[in-house]
């Protein structure tokens, strides 16, 4: 894909298209590697080479998201060095608690 946008505000002409302030997006293979060439080495449009869709890198690569894959209710809170749930700062009240 190629952006092409004019450095010029009412837009500037080349190649027998018009380029606007705004930027426009061609499909790969709309110039030929001449006309791309012209495009680039003209200082009066700013052209740029967009990567394809298909290139972009997945913020979730794993596919992962949003499957809940964790339990409900359970490793949520702090853990001990061995990974398990840490019981300290709970209520002590249960077992006969003192008031």
């Amino acid at each position: 894909m190629i952006r092409i946008r004019s450095t010029q505000k009412q837009g500037f002409w080349r190649l027998g298209r018009h380029f606007t302030e705004g930027a426009q997006e061609f499909p790969d293979g709309t110039f030929s590697p001449e006309e791309l060439a012209v495009l680039e080495a003209e200082p009066m449009l700013v052209v740029q080479r967009l990567a394809e869709p298909e290139t972009k890198l997945s913020a979730d690569p794993e596919g992962d998201l949003g499957k809940g894959k964790g339990k409900k209710g359970k490793g949520n809170g702090p853990r001990d060095e061995a990974g398990k749930d840490d019981e300290a700062g709970k209520d002590d009240k249960a077992g006969g608690g003192q008031e």
